[in-house]
């Protein structure tokens, strides 16, 4: 299921919260999303973020209960292509927009569970390697590595920008073993 160059793999979780709880990505250390972050074919507002902080509500949020107690949900993505250091709450309607089928299934497999914990082990947000390096095509041109993930499989390695510090010293690493 996709949206221009965004295509979602998964749905790992699912969450209520009040309009005003929207929180950052998964990354562990609750790095704020940053433009990077948000998958092509998406705008921020797509993405449940912890930006803002004024409990603005967004009007694609699904809303359970009422009064004060109005709740939204959102489901925590995989994007395809992309690694696990990507993944994001997404609002309701963003999904059921880009992958209505995806949600019908999770749902089916969840069965009345209002709430999943998206159980992602922190190693897989942790490069192992890095294998090649490029720089992408277009006006938009920019370094890239190739990143193997640990606890990964090498099918699940995914192009990511080269300016992470924490890619330095592993694409120091491949320079040497070339």
């Amino acid at each position: 299921c996709q949206s221009g160059y965004t295509a979602v793999q998964e749905i790992l979780g699912c969450r209520r919260r009040r309009p005003a709880q929207l929180c950052t990505p998964h990354h562990h250390s609750a790095v704020e999303l940053g433009s990077d972050s948000v998958p092509a074919g998406l705008s921020e507002n797509d993405v449940a973020t912890g930006r803002g902080g004024d409990g603005a509500e967004d009007e694609n949020a699904t809303k359970i209960g009422g009064g004060e107690e109005e709740m939204e949900v959102q489901y925590f993505v995989k994007w395809a292509g992309l690694s696990h250091r990507h993944n994001s709450w997404i609002l309701t309607d963003t999904v059921e927009r880009l992958c209505p089928s995806r949600v019908g299934s999770f749902q089916r497999k969840h069965h009345s569970v209002t709430e999943v914990d998206p159980r992602v082990p922190e190693e897989w947000t942790l490069a192992e390697r890095v294998l090649a390096q490029r720089t992408s095509k277009g006006r938009m041109a920019r370094a890239e590595v190739l990143v193997k993930w640990a606890g990964l499989d090498y099918s699940e390695c995914t192009w990511e920008g080269a300016h992470e510090a924490a890619f330095a010293p592993l694409l120091e690493r491949l320079h040497r073993w070339k």
